[in-house]
């Protein structure tokens, strides 16, 4: 059963500041005597290695209205030695210029300034409001204290990170609150709001299955999806799905494990499939610390600009995510923490974003799911940001620092150097046959090709031409087994990218069943399914869409002992992601392709 979360109101007041004293002007003498409706919960951080019940986390939503001027929001809760402390300090509520719909927006505070350890069940604190135009400096002479019910909240949003090597030092801990003076000028540079979309995960009603990998650890497409939603309602030239059918394509784009994250790579090539996939006119461009070089689509036709110096280990700046959001992108960050010498992560969409005058405190919003098991999670927070010795982003409440960030916005998708219209494999007597087809070509002078990770030889280029060009290659007299081939492009000044892979299985005599993946993958119109019986056997092989409807029959008759291959005519079928199963004696398997007319 759902627990039911009530707001309640607090006696807000507000201070004026005059030369370095306080004035405080009850609530009935203000312009906003009611002030935001305020929630407080205690974190369940089940997110962790070891899981924490009753963490020291805690965190206030307000539910407000936007007005015509900005303001800032502090919050003093009394600790356990009734002396008041700062719980949130100078939150800034931007103006009704910016959005008039109502808000909500949540901050994390520490439960152990107030005198709480782990495992202490909160119940209820004693909070005070402020309302003030300017920041506050100096913790505010508090009024009336109101009594208020403190829920929990279970943070299971969690992910392994294997792209963060062991060597990246983790976060030292900083003050909760950066230092203000009275002189400070907080300023937003963009704000969104609640105008971004935020689909609230729900994995027992959205479980995994064959054909979905659950929306436990989907915070990647998620915010992939929310943002995307974000520039269609905004822009008219961009038309795609509702939310959750975006979410669910883009969860299959970017390969996802059952219940499992998503790596910076996958995320990014898996958002300009799905940009292929509906012919959508946005480009994307990403700074990281995990990726040193552009990501191109699978399809090979379009890549993501890597705008950091490209190196590996660079971190996103503070600069760049704050021209992206002004310059209209939508914006998503991951961000990681150290938990127990496992690295965790977590992706969100940035919904607004500010900074003092002279650049010493920023702050970032953004929309995410809390709570991803069931349904009710959903939140827009705001984080304190600074820039720790490595010139990491560090998010000043959870002690995690933004390892990338990605922006999209409309605008020609970014053609790759060589457009590549094909890779395919074929085994030919223990030889396997290589044979790629590019569309055009930029400054090409070659590709290398890796067999197993290990280079084996280098097919020269031509150049630049805007003519088809095909190339081949056979490695002969492979043994029996499974062979992984990439193909890898190279610029005259030496650059190199993978452009295709592929995986072929060499087999003389079939000793089990083997259904091989597609190739091309993706594809136009036509592919190959190759499938392995060691046995006489009755085979089904099937198609289904994203929905699970059946599409297409290839096979459904009893085979004989080997290999077969077959050609797959999809010009019937619409743009997307589908999925093939074979069923033969108790084998039962599924693989998925992506179909770009």
């Amino acid at each position: 059963m759902h627990c039911i979360k009530r707001y309640y109101r607090l006696l807000w007041g507000a201070i004026i500041v005059l030369s370095s004293q306080f004035i405080f002007i009850p609530a009935n003498n203000f312009a906003k005597p009611n002030g935001p409706e305020v929630l407080v919960e205690q974190l369940h951080k089940v997110n962790m290695t070891k899981p924490i019940l009753y963490s020291t986390v805690g965190m206030v939503t307000l539910s407000y209205t936007p007005e015509p001027n900005s303001y800032f929001i502090n919050m003093v809760a009394l600790d356990k030695d009734e002396k008041p402390q700062w719980i949130i300090r100078n939150l800034y509520i931007p103006d009704n210029s910016w959005i008039t719909t109502d808000q909500s927006i949540s901050a994390r505070f520490c439960l152990q300034s107030l005198g709480f350890v782990t495992g202490d069940v909160v119940g209820t604190l004693n909070l005070y409001g402020h309302i003030s135009e300017t920041v506050l400096s100096e913790i505010p002479i508090p009024g009336e204290f109101t009594p208020m019910k403190v829920d929990t909240l279970l943070d299971d949003a969690q992910g392994d990170f294997t792209e963060i090597p062991p060597s990246v030092p983790p976060v030292v801990d900083q003050p909760k609150f950066p230092e203000f003076t009275p002189t400070d000028q907080i300023a937003p540079i963009a704000f969104r709001g609640c105008g971004v979309p935020n689909i609230d995960l729900d994995d027992s009603t959205y479980p995994d299955n064959e054909t979905y990998a659950g929306d436990c650890n989907a915070c990647g497409p998620a915010s992939a999806a929310n943002s995307l939603k974000w520039l269609d309602d905004i822009y008219a030239e961009i038309d795609i799905p509702d939310l959750r059918t975006i979410m669910n394509e883009l969860s299959a784009l970017m390969n996802r494990p059952r219940n499992g994250g998503v790596t910076i790579g996958n995320f990014i090539q898996g958002k300009l499939d799905f940009i292929e996939v509906h012919a959508l006119s946005i480009n994307v461009k990403f700074q990281s610390s995990c990726v040193s070089k552009d990501v191109i689509s699978s399809s090979g036709l379009t890549f993501a600009r890597n705008e950091n110096t490209g190196k590996a280990g660079f971190y996103p700046t503070w600069n760049w995510l704050k021209q992206q959001m002004a310059d209209g992108e939508d914006v998503e960050i991951m961000y990681y923490w150290y938990d127990d010498e496992v690295w965790r992560g977590h992706a969100v969409v940035v919904t607004g974003i500010e900074e003092s005058q002279d650049g010493n405190k920023k702050s970032v919003k953004f929309k995410h799911d809390v709570l991803q098991g069931r349904s009710g999670g959903v939140k827009q927070e705001d984080e304190s940001i600074y820039i720790d010795s490595y010139g990491r982003m560090v998010l000043r409440s959870r002690g995690a620092f933004i390892g990338n960030v990605v922006a999209e916005s409309p605008g020609v998708p970014y053609p790759t150097p060589v457009e590549l219209g094909l890779f395919t494999a074929e085994v030919v007597n223990s030889n396997v046959h290589l044979l790629w087809k590019t569309e055009s070509e930029s400054n090409n002078y070659g590709f290398n090709i890796f067999r197993n990770n290990e280079r084996i030889t280098f097919v020269k280029g031509n150049g630049t031409t805007l003519e088809p060009q095909t190339y081949s290659y056979v490695d002969a007299g492979l043994s029996d087994g499974t062979y992984h081939y990439e193909l890898h492009q190279i610029d005259f000044d030496g650059t190199q990218e993978k452009v295709g892979s592929v995986n072929i299985v060499v087999l003389s005599n079939p000793t089990e069943f083997i259904l091989s993946q597609n190739y091309p993958n993706p594809f136009n119109a036509t592919t190959k399914i190759k499938y392995t019986i060691p046995e006489n056997s009755f085979v089904s092989i099937k198609i289904y869409n994203l929905l699970g409807e059946e599409v297409a029959t290839l096979v459904n008759e009893e085979k004989e002992t080997g290999v077969y291959t077959i050609d797959f005519d999809a010009r019937h079928l619409v743009n997307g992601i589908y999925f093939y199963r074979m069923e033969a004696s108790g084998f039962n398997q599924v693989k998925k392709f992506l179909l770009l007319k």
